[in-house]
């Protein structure tokens, strides 16, 4: 099948020779049937691993049988078995960030306005000069909570996380009352540093790997996969020097 100039795969192929995880947006190959040396060999090379690399203009893609595709519009065929019919937008900013909660659907012109905001920092986290930390809020186009300060923080992707997650209690409840009690609890149970599941910071779970990831001129640099939050860790704690 085509799609404009480009020929495209279908969700099946996709998922027969990838695994997406849909919260860290990370895709790991999946072993090949052994059938040749050349599929044991590309087992012992590739299978488990994080799959893509990231190009010049920071946005990760991946190459199946020769071709290459956009990790983002990969996620969004995985999960829902079609094409995004538009553009696909990080709403964060950060290009090579490809968890599901982070894509959307949209049109040129609106990809292009989110792109051209906030020096590439996530959306609602801003530097602040006096505090020398990254500060969290909702963002202004946020119905009725927009501008919720949550604090500040030592780097940009945790301070993303912050607002990201603060966005999902205003979503996922009606009653303002509610929402106000319970920002305030998750901005105090913050306390500057947000560990996801548990894992230390630049530390995910995919499978059974722990992926280390870092915040590098403007964009997430992953750091490899691990067979313990330790390792991930430390290559994590390595890159920041």
């Amino acid at each position: 099948m085509k799609c404009g100039s480009c020929y495209v795969i279908d969700a099946d192929y996709v998922r027969k020779r990838l695994e997406y995880d849909p919260e860290t947006g990370v895709f790991v190959w999946k072993p090949r049937t052994i059938g040749s040396t050349a599929d044991k060999i590309w087992n012992t090379r590739f299978a488990g691993e994080v799959a893509g690399t990231i190009n010049n203009k920071g946005y990760r893609q991946i190459w199946i049988d020769g071709k290459s595709y956009m990790t983002a519009r990969l996620a969004w065929l995985y999960v829902h078995d079609e094409w995004p019919k538009n553009q696909i937008d990080h709403i964060n900013r950060v290009r090579d960030d490809n968890r599901l909660v982070n894509l959307r659907d949209v049109a040129p012109t609106e990809n292009c306005n989110n792109r051209s905001n906030n020096n590439g920092l996530p959306e609602g986290v801003y530097w602040h000069i006096g505090a020398v930390k990254y500060r969290a809020q909702i963002p202004p186009s946020v119905p009725v909570f927009g501008g919720t300060y949550l604090g500040q923080y030592g780097d940009p992707i945790t301070a993303g996380e912050v607002v990201q997650q603060g966005i999902e209690i205003i979503c996922n409840n009606e009653d303002e009352e509610t929402i106000k009690r319970l920002l305030k609890e998750f901005k105090a149970c913050c306390a500057g540093i947000l560990p996801k599941g548990g894992l230390p910071k630049g530390v995910h779970k995919n499978g059974n790997r722990f992926q280390a990831q870092i915040w590098r001129n403007g964009k997430y640099v992953h750091l490899g996969a691990f067979g313990t939050p330790e390792e991930a860790s430390a290559a994590h704690l390595l890159a920041k020097g």
